[in-house]
């Protein structure tokens, strides 16, 4: 390796020294084949305009700001790194008769019998490895390579060797509510697995096309460790997130009725918390599955869930909150979609896109049902168990809140600022709710004052206090008192 890169020093520099010499004697020949100016070795102006030939010295004069040209000296050949030459260029010089001249000089240069030491060659052998040995790894590797789609079917068929094996294991063998059996070890694992594959939106169709939902998920739905169980409901989520294709099969196959069963008589919080999430991830942007949600008794087996206040109920209630503000929102986001497309003159078929989305959306009866469902006081309800036990009434009224959850308050207000009109009699029916409102604004902008100024924009608190301050003001809470 040092010999060759030896050669291509030399090469390099003898070529450039040949170019060099060669580049003094060529504007000599340029100017008699062309009959253009003289140049000689003393300083000349030059337009800005006028071409410069290869092999001359180029200046700019700093008293009269002009370009200046010459010949090189001879001593400036033993320095070539002082001079600026000028490149030759097709303008001229013939670029074909250059290279097949380059090509001349080149077999003239005398060849040199350099051979690399045994030193040199051990310490090759020592770096890298021989390219038949090579060759024979990256084929075994090659032959060990499959498809997402071969794996998949692995773990479909491996999953059919876990379930003929339990129907010959005892209870005992199978495990129990604390401990997860071999079998269950491998059930899981294989949830696990598939899990991890349908996050790929091909993957995820073809799980759901060859019928994973119904051989996989829903018996898996049945199983007696709430750790299987809530594997398996995240496995329905995710094959169905963004995946119009799953959402339907998944539709068609009956899974909104299947989530619902498991959230309303499943008691593992981590199964309700899987299962939330997989009925998330089929009904969201999809009005059709929403119906089905609404018309199948969704809205009241989540109300039902705020029966309990321990820390674990409270959490999947926060989830429930956001997962119903987030339909709420997206109802809202089409009809301001449709206000657009008339107003900006969309194409006939964007807006018949856009009716007929906030059609489908209409046919879901989301706002009623959730009235019916006495949902505004359950946000109030929610709203004083986290407010409440930590503030005290001043002498203005007003609660002084201490140090609840933001996450829980920035949620909960955000929630009922999205539902102000249609729940506007049922939060103004609780007189706690003007208290805590203003007493909660008055501790965010204090903590706003200590927040850093962000060159990005306002800090957390105060975008905090703003969303807060924003339910106030549409409920009317806002006097020169309370500004």
């Amino acid at each position: 390796m040092k010999g060759e890169l030896l050669i291509v020093v030399f090469l390099t520099f003898t070529l450039h020294l040949v170019e060099l010499h060669e580049s003094r004697f060529s504007v000599e020949k340029e100017n008699k084949r062309e009959g253009k100016r003289k140049f000689t070795h003393e300083w000349q102006e030059i337009g800005e305009d006028e071409p410069i030939p290869p092999g001359l010295h180029v200046r700019i004069n700093l008293s009269t700001h002009k370009k200046e040209v010459k010949l090189l000296d001879n001593d400036e050949t033993e320095t070539p790194t002082s001079v600026s030459v000028v490149e030759k260029t097709s303008t001229f010089t013939d670029q074909e008769g250059e290279n097949s001249d380059l090509e001349k000089r080149l077999k003239n240069i005398p060849a040199e019998d350099i051979q690399p030491t045994l030193e040199e060659i051990d310490e090759v052998k020592k770096k890298y490895r021989p390219y038949e040995e090579l060759k024979k790894e990256f084929e075994s590797l090659k032959m060990s390579v499959k498809t997402d789609l071969e794996v998949m079917d692995e773990l479909f068929a491996s999953y059919q060797k876990v379930m003929e094996k339990r129907k010959t294991h005892t209870m005992e063998e199978l495990g129990n509510l604390n401990t997860l059996s071999p079998l269950e070890e491998s059930h899981l694992s294989i949830l696990t697995d598939l899990e991890y594959m349908v996050h790929q939106v091909d993957n995820a169709r073809e799980f759901v096309l060859s019928g994973g939902l119904n051989l996989i998920v829903y018996p898996s739905l049945n199983s007696s460790s709430s750790v299987i169980r809530s594997e398996a409901a995240r496995l329905l989520g995710s094959a169905v997130q963004n995946n119009a294709a799953s959402q339907i099969k998944a539709l068609e196959s009956g899974a909104v009725g299947t989530i619902l069963r498991v959230l309303a008589l499943d008691t593992a919080a981590n199964v309700r918390s899987s299962a939330l999430y997989a009925l998330g991830c089929l009904v969201r942007r999809f009005p059709l599955a929403q119906r089905q949600f609404v018309d199948q008794g969704g809205l009241a087996v989540l109300v039902s869930l705020f029966d309990g206040d321990s820390g674990e109920q409270l959490k999947l209630q926060v989830k429930v909150v956001t997962f119903i503000d987030d339909l709420i929102v997206e109802r809202q986001d089409a009809k301001m979609t449709q206000l657009e497309v008339l107003s900006n003159n969309e194409t006939s078929a964007e807006k018949k896109e856009a009716e007929e989305r906030l059609k489908q959306y209409k046919q879901v009866e989301l706002e009623k049902t959730l009235q019916e469902k006495e949902w505004c006081q359950h946000l109030v309800k929610l709203l004083k168990r986290e407010l409440l036990s930590k503030s005290m009434l001043d002498v203005e009224d007003v609660y002084s809140v201490h140090s609840p959850d933001l996450d829980v308050v920035e949620k909960l207000t955000r929630a009922m600022v999205s539902l102000v009109e249609p729940c506007r009699q049922e939060f103004l029916a609780d007189p706690h709710v003007q208290k805590l409102i203003l007493g909660l604004i008055q501790w965010l902008k204090g903590l706003a004052l200590g927040e850093v100024d962000e060159t990005d924009g306002d800090g957390y608190y105060r975008g905090l206090a703003e969303q807060v301050k924003l339910l106030g003001s549409h409920l009317g809470f806002f006097h020169t008192n309370h500004p």
